[in-house]
């Protein structure tokens, strides 16, 4: 369910807050972007909290200075940020169980996955209507055989990464990981492919 709140007099990309109430804000980006508003109540033992995600819509004229956010409660959604955009395999590392071969898994090179916040399309077909969750997690729990040798080939050399679980029934794409913004990993049959944005 969405509502509508309001913070009161943006100035230098930073709002005073008065009559609304405690608020500080960090804006990020262009309109439909994550803006980050976290808030706190009111008192001394008060702790602050992340709010639910924040996306600018729109302000007022100049002579009124107001801010209007709608904060969107979908955690499929939230969990989507960052994944949206075109994503092309670059290369790829198979376990040693892997029923690729390398002819079959080098004709992947080159294709490219489009994901929105509710669907994604790879090699000629799409899923609609998705539901994505995100995870942390190590490399090693996602790589599984051979997790060591796999995460220096692929890159993966962070000590967390994003794992993305979806309704997707695209092979790969149920579930995969996100390493960095830019860095996507699936694995199709023991074959992980690195995917860039």
């Amino acid at each position: 369910m969405l509502k509508r709140t309001s913070v009161c007099a943006l100035a230098l990309l930073t709002f005073a807050v008065a009559a609304c109430g405690p608020a500080t804000v960090n804006v990020q980006g262009q309109e439909g972007t994550n803006l980050g508003l976290t808030a706190a109540a009111s008192g001394s033992d008060a702790t602050e909290t992340p709010a639910p995600a924040v996306y600018y819509t729109e302000t007022s004229s100049p002579a009124a200075p107001r801010a209007t956010f709608e904060i969107q409660g979908d955690a499929s959604a939230q969990a989507s940020i960052g994944l949206e955009g075109t994503w092309q395999i670059t290369s790829f590392a198979s376990n040693s169980s892997s029923v690729l071969g390398d002819t079959d898994a080098q004709a992947y090179l080159g294709k490219q996955a489009v994901i929105t916040s509710d669907s994604i399309s790879f090699d000629g077909q799409t899923c609609a209507n998705v539901s994505i969750q995100r995870h942390t997690i190590d490399p090693a729990t996602y790589l599984g055989l051979d997790a060591a040798t796999l995460a220096a080939k692929l890159g993966l050399t962070q000590s967390q990464i994003d794992l993305i679980d979806t309704t997707c029934t695209l092979t790969g794409f149920q579930s995969f990981v996100q390493a960095d913004p830019n860095t996507l990993v699936i694995n199709v049959s023991g074959t992980f492919f690195v995917l860039r944005k």
